[in-house]
């Protein structure tokens, strides 16, 4: 061993642990941007798109002066429309008063104006129709269109046609002394999207929507009928009518229905649709009278009444034929009955939440089939397998 002595050569020790890392130091400058890469294939040519409406030609209708000036103007640019062929006619913003007479459609006229915020027309007192009256072929979009009443009826849209067709429009109707709705069709047809109407009067039968032996489809809209003594967010006489993505409410008279579908072997079908009838003596989210109906993932309630129910359904003593009702991923509320099963009805539901006694009517033909139906406290909720109450 050496020890402090000269030419002697120590071994070196063991190394020491690492010290602690240090902090990082600033980022570089950013380097040059490289060369763009070469340009790929042009893709496939997608299909074409389905074609347009083709017109002869287009009218402009500016405002005038006054508004009834302004719907003067509309009026004369209608009726100066007289070859029958596809014409549409681009309403500015602004105000048009149409006074107490209609705005007669032609057929093949497409009316449009330029947003339902910005284009309104306006009557008042029309006698018998709307203020605006529909014809074959005619369409109706982004505008408002509104009648204030006075008369036995007020109506803002209007139609007997089975081809008239609107969108992205909002009606307005109020103060018939005994019939009040915003939209009113006799044998519609057709699909119609993005429509808001509303309907009130302080003495009257109301209704947001009301057809007529129509086949037609509602997607994407609201429908409100207030104040009057008989008020429907939609009413359905008749015919075969499909709701989707749907909002109708009814509220402040004797008896409110959110939607109402009577007369005749008709069918209603509702997808993702809100019902509500609030407040009077009855108040009820959907009656289904007659004819067949389903429900899947809607919210149907009746609330603020004497009598509410979420669903209700009625049948004559004469009426023998047999109807049914279904009821998938739901939510029925009524402090009556959720459901109230009426004579020669098969009431069907599932996955659904009964907030309410399902009940039904004695000794009659029909009966309930339900599965995985609950409460309003999650605990399992029973249909009626025989007899309840009348």
């Amino acid at each position: 061993m050496c020890v402090f002595l000269a030419g002697c050569s120590s071994q070196p020790g063991p190394q020491g642990p690492a010290g602690p890392e240090g902090a990082a130091g600033q980022p570089g400058a950013t380097g040059e941007r490289g060369p763009m890469g070469d340009k790929g294939d042009k893709g496939d040519t997608g299909p074409a798109g389905p074609p347009g409406v083709t017109y002869v030609r287009t009218k402009v209708v500016s405002p005038a002066g006054t508004a009834l000036e302004s719907g003067n103007a509309l009026r004369t640019a209608i009726a100066g429309i007289t070859d029958g062929q596809s014409w549409r006619v681009k309403v500015e913003p602004g105000l048009y008063d149409l006074g107490a007479s209609p705005l007669m459609l032609k057929p093949n006229i497409h009316l449009e104006g330029s947003g339902r915020g910005f284009t309104l027309l306006r009557s008042s007192s029309v006698p018998d129709v709307g203020t605006v009256v529909g014809a074959s072929g005619a369409a109706l979009s982004s505008l408002s269109v509104e009648n204030t009443g006075g008369g036995a009826l007020s109506i803002a849209v209007y139609s007997e046609n089975v081809d008239f067709a609107f969108h992205d429009i909002e009606a307005r109707a109020s103060n018939g002394t005994t019939r009040t709705y915003a939209v009113f069709l006799n044998e519609g047809r057709g699909t119609f999207e993005n429509v808001r109407a509303s309907a009130s009067a302080p003495s009257a039968t109301v209704a947001g929507f009301r057809c007529v032996s129509c086949t037609v489809k509602l997607m994407r809209s609201s429908f409100e009928g207030r104040n009057g003594s008989d008020n429907h967010g939609i009413s359905l006489a008749g015919g075969n009518v499909e709701l989707h993505d749907v909002n109708a409410s009814a509220t402040g008279g004797t008896r409110n229905w959110g939607i109402a579908s009577r007369d005749g072997n008709h069918t209603v079908s509702l997808v993702n649709v809100q019902a509500s009838g609030n407040g009077g003596d009855l108040a009820i989210g959907l009656l289904v009278s007659g004819g067949n109906g389903s429900v899947r993932n809607s919210h149907l309630q009746g609330a603020n009444a004497a009598s509410t129910q979420g669903i209700s359904t009625s049948a004559t003593a004469s009426d023998t034929a047999s109807h049914s009702i279904t009821v998938e991923n739901s939510v029925l509320i009524g402090q009556f009955a959720s459901v109230w099963r009426a004579r020669n009805f098969d009431v069907r539901i599932g996955h659904t939440r009964l907030d309410g006694r399902a009940l039904q009517e004695e000794n009659t033909p029909g009966g309930y089939t339900c599965f995985g139906t609950y409460d309003a406290d999650f605990a399992a909720a029973t249909c009626p397998a025989g007899a309840s109450i009348r």
